[in-house]
């Protein structure tokens, strides 16, 4: 009996964990593209724009 609670806890930690590793790359994938969206632009490259991209 006592095996095989230790297998069902042991499957759940391990489902736990896998979904906390899953989760963690999700978040920092969208972390990362907000961090790319959210940069400032240099007086270089703003003059560089065109000018429907300065309309949106």
């Amino acid at each position: 009996m006592k095996l095989l609670i230790s297998v069902i806890g042991s499957i759940v930690i391990l489902l736990l964990l896998i979904f906390v590793i899953w989760k963690n790359q999700k978040d920092k994938q969208q972390y990362e593209q907000q961090l790319n969206d959210d940069f400032y632009k240099s007086k270089e490259q703003e003059g560089d724009a065109e000018p429907e991209d300065r309309l949106q």
